[in-house]
């Protein structure tokens, strides 16, 4: 858990918190609460900010409440769910993160080798996720194709039509 108050620097036209802002602490937290999981030097690089869900605004002054939770540990990756809430409970915004273990030459590797005693000991508790997790994976393998398809013809083709 985590906390930052919304500053001046912080806001867009607007008036309200940057949405870039908000992504990049994120991501920051994300990496911080992955890195909780695994031994000391390993390498996990960000691969996925899926599913960003902006759900209200926040405002100056406002306290934000920023809660992170594994919810999946694949071969070579682990999946965090954030939920940002203003102090009060009103939700400002979800999103899941994907990490992945990577040599120094930025090769996948697999992650259960070098996982804490402690996660290994939870790892039957994020069972209970598994379906979700599948979700994301297909969700994101999906707006790969769609993006490759896109990338190799002049025009984008959806379900066959131009």
């Amino acid at each position: 858990v985590q906390h930052r108050w919304v500053q001046t620097a912080d806001l867009n036209a607007s008036g309200v918190l940057f949405g870039g802002t908000l992504v990049s602490w994120i991501d920051e937290e994300c990496s911080m609460c992955a890195h909780n999981c695994v031994q000391k030097g390993i390498r996990l690089t960000t691969v996925g900010a899926d599913h960003i869900q902006f759900k209200s605004p926040a405002f100056i002054k406002e306290r934000l409440k920023l809660e992170y939770k594994v919810i999946g540990i694949g071969t070579s990756s682990i999946v965090i769910k954030a939920d940002i809430t203003e102090f009060y409970g009103r939700l400002i915004a979800e999103a899941f993160n994907t990490l992945c273990r990577i040599d120094d030459e930025g090769k996948v590797m697999e992650i259960h080798s070098c996982l804490l005693p402690s996660v290994k000991d939870r790892l039957d508790e994020l069972k209970k996720y598994e379906g979700l997790v599948k979700l994301l994976k297909q969700h994101r393998r999906e707006i790969f194709n769609y993006e490759y398809k896109f990338k190799r013809n002049d025009r984008c083709t959806i379900n066959g039509n131009g």
